[in-house]
């Protein structure tokens, strides 16, 4: 509603069915598209899977590229805990900074996690009020969705939305809930329906919902029988972690006690789930960081003006036609595997290949 305000059109950029925390969606994506476009969004675009479920820095820039490929998108909104697109700028700018940038090389022997070590560089070299911007998940994300307008020269301006009430994993506050308590109330089946929209709650009732635990001995057997090589191919695995990972897989009885053993102070535990889903999912190294398309799930008339108008640099992909078309199906069928794996995540297993055959969400 706040960003309606200001905006005719909205396109909101959304991960499919596997998400940045290193998890599952709950809801799958075409009934989130669905809830979005009934929200107020007028075109919705999926992430790919492989961007999804990379770091924050390559999550943004993915997300970012997609928007700046259209060439129609004039403002980025996000929302963040400092609610200053004036001070978030300027941590974009230091996060690059030669003096931050040495003192993290300096730190990194400690052992910590990057977060940690360029929070502290940056109070160090700058004093503790940037160095606190740098503690909340939110600002992290708005800072690197900056350094990526930075990084591809765009046109397009950041805008930030402050966050109400309720942190990244708080509780409830006035009937305002962080995402992770509002999924905790789902999966308990305890009351959550003055949190989310009514059209959510239709949604969240009626759908088939999804829990990682439902592919526990799939994931832990895919390690189980991995090779080394395998998962230093793996995204982000480096420094040894992948025969850490092989090891105590064959030591761990579930995917809480897999995670645990693994993490450390270098790693955090978002970076050790993400890592676990992509070796899951088979995604490498080698897939593209840059967005090879745009892939549309859904859209309403207002959507479809924005298809029209043609200023998309990267072709639009609404179907498998499309991606053959434009000679994307590699990219399409890999799509299409991971949601095969997804359907079986749900709480009651569903076929596979809705990829190929999932009409786009039209209002």
């Amino acid at each position: 509603d706040k960003i309606k305000e200001e905006c005719p059109y909205l396109v909101c950029v959304m991960s499919g069915n596997f998400v940045q925390r290193g998890d599952v969606a709950i809801i799958d994506k075409y009934n989130r598209t669905r809830s979005a476009i009934e929200a107020g969004a007028d075109l919705v675009i999926e992430l790919p899977v492989w961007n999804a479920l990379s770091t924050a820095e390559k999550f943004a820039f993915s997300g970012v590229s997609i928007l700046n490929s259209m060439n129609i998108v004039d403002s980025i909104y996000f929302g963040s805990e400092i609610g200053d697109i004036e001070n978030l700028k300027k941590c974009a700018e230091l996060a690059k900074d030669e003096k931050v940038n040495s003192l993290i090389k300096e730190k990194m022997s400690s052992g910590d996690n990057f977060a940690s070590i360029r929070e502290e560089a940056i109070k160090e070299a700058y004093g503790e009020s940037y160095g606190n911007i740098f503690k909340e998940s939110n600002n992290i994300l708005g800072i690197e969705y900056i350094k990526a307008l930075n990084k591809l020269n765009s046109k397009i301006e950041a805008k930030t939305i402050k966050r109400h009430l309720a942190g990244h994993n708080e509780g409830i506050v006035e009937n305002f809930a962080s995402a992770t308590k509002t999924r905790e109330l789902i999966r308990n089946k305890d009351s959550y329906d003055n949190l989310v929209p009514e059209f959510t709650s239709t949604s969240i009732d009626n759908g088939n919902l999804a829990d990682i635990h439902n592919l526990e001995r799939a994931i832990l057997y895919k390690l189980r029988t991995s090779k080394p090589e395998d998962l230093l191919n793996v995204p982000d695995v480096s420094e040894g972690l992948e025969n850490k990972i092989i090891t105590e897989a064959l030591r761990s009885d579930s995917l809480e006690s897999l995670y645990m053993n693994i993490k450390s102070k270098r790693y955090s535990l978002a970076r050790i789930r993400r890592i676990i889903l992509s070796a899951f999912l088979n995604i490498t190294k080698d897939l593209p960081e840059e967005p090879q398309y745009i892939r549309v799930l859904g859209m309403n008339k207002k959507g479809e003006e924005i298809l029209k108008a043609k200023t998309n640099l990267l072709p639009y992909i609404l179907n498998y036609a499309d991606a053959k078309k434009h000679g994307k199906e590699k990219f399409y069928e890999f799509e299409a595997e991971c949601d095969n794996i997804y359907s079986l995540a749900k709480n009651k297993s569903e076929k596979g290949n809705e990829y190929f055959t999932h009409p786009i969400i039209k209002f």
